[in-house]
């Protein structure tokens, strides 16, 4: 839609007209992206309160109230803003800056790679608690917990319970932590679908991702080919022809060069379209070595003698998962494997180790 209607460079034109900008490049540009921002939210509103209040309230997934949901929508978008607009600025400098000397792709990527690690840091302690409510968990719980990460020499930190019931049956964990000791943060959802015994190994799952080195290794791709994007965008970030396609029009020097370009950050954002077919190419086989990860991480889980089999299969079952997709449709759009071929890959690990599930 953004390219049919010429969004773009629509909105582009409203702002340069708008008296309160001025001359003020960086202020057209913070104006610019933060209406910009209105319009995919507005436009997407519908077919994301048709997905909650209507597909999981029909399953039974969706646990609060629209205004709750108005809330969580509002609280967003400012937390999008506080973070958008300054790394807007910051990618745009960066890009004008390296123009000149030709390295614009590694200002922009330091940029980018300083954003990610602060919001690392961010989000856990400033970003997650304006949205969900984090208690320690039980004790017992706990204890169970740390002689699994000490038997995998897992560097374990605090261990959290959060209330993802608030809005969602949907059930989940994660973890969080690159060089010091690893949070780990558990939907309450998930110990009301899983016992113990499930928490336990879904964890030692999670905790084979960061021995094993998937973490390091998926963080490694995903910036290489962040580089990579940058460079092919620098090399392409003076064609006029790049945003003439998308609707900008602009003036030209008396020497046939370029005389009124949109900031690097739109000429960015338009590049980014042109790369959708290499973003494809990228995710499907992003897709198929994250689904290998997740083959080790299970066999690993099976190794430090944990049953995955009992809490997949609840989860599954919790979650109203596809048990048995179209081949060619999970190996584009699946990151982990179908339950079925994970539970047979765990149950034939089992009994190569003398073990059988419950």
């Amino acid at each position: 839609m953004a390219i049919a209607f010429d969004v773009l460079a629509s909105v582009w034109a409203m702002v340069s007209e708008m008296e309160v900008v001025g001359d003020s490049p960086r202020l057209t540009l913070m104006v610019y992206v933060a209406l910009l921002g209105a319009v995919v939210l507005v436009t997407s509103l519908p077919s994301a309160a048709w997905s909650t209040f209507v597909i999981e309230k029909r399953f039974g997934f969706f646990t609060g109230s629209i205004w709750l949901w108005l809330g969580d929508t509002a609280k967003s978008a400012v937390v999008a803003g506080v973070i958008g607009l300054p790394l807007a600025l910051a990618l745009d400098a960066a890009l004008a800056w390296g123009s000149t000397s030709g390295s614009a792709y590694l200002y922009a990527w330091a940029v980018l790679v300083s954003a990610s690690v602060v919001l690392l840091f961010a989000h856990p302690r400033l970003i997650a608690p304006c949205f969900n409510t984090f208690t320690p968990a039980s004790d017992a719980l706990l204890a169970r917990i740390t002689t699994v990460a000490n038997k995998a020499g897992f560097p374990l930190g605090e261990v959290m319970v959060m209330d993802g019931s608030r809005m969602s049956n949907h059930s989940n964990a994660y973890m969080y932590g690159m060089c010091s000791a690893k949070r780990i943060v558990l939907f309450d959802t998930l110990l009301d679908q899983v016992d113990q015994d499930g928490v336990v190994a879904i964890l030692g799952h999670e905790m084979g991702h960061y021995v094993l080195g998937h973490t390091w290794w998926n963080l490694i791709i995903v910036q290489a080919y962040a580089l990579g994007f940058l460079y092919a965008f620098s090399q392409a970030m003076a064609w006029p022809g790049l945003v003439e396609a998308f609707g900008f029009g602009f003036g030209f020097g008396a020497d046939g060069s370029a005389g009124d370009l949109p900031p690097h950050l739109i000429r960015l954002v338009v590049f980014s379209f042109l790369a959708v077919p290499v973003d494809a190419a990228v995710s499907l086989g992003m897709h198929m070595l994250s689904r290998k990860f997740e083959y080790d991480a299970d066999a690993y889980a099976v190794d430090l003698g944990l049953d995955l089999v009992p809490p997949l299969q609840a989860l599954h079952r919790e979650n109203k998962s596809m048990s048995d997709p179209h081949p060619l449709y999970s190996a584009y759009h699946y990151t982990h494997p179908p339950v079925t071929e994970r539970v047979a890959a765990i149950k034939a690990r089992m009994e190569a180790r003398g073990r059988k599930t419950q």
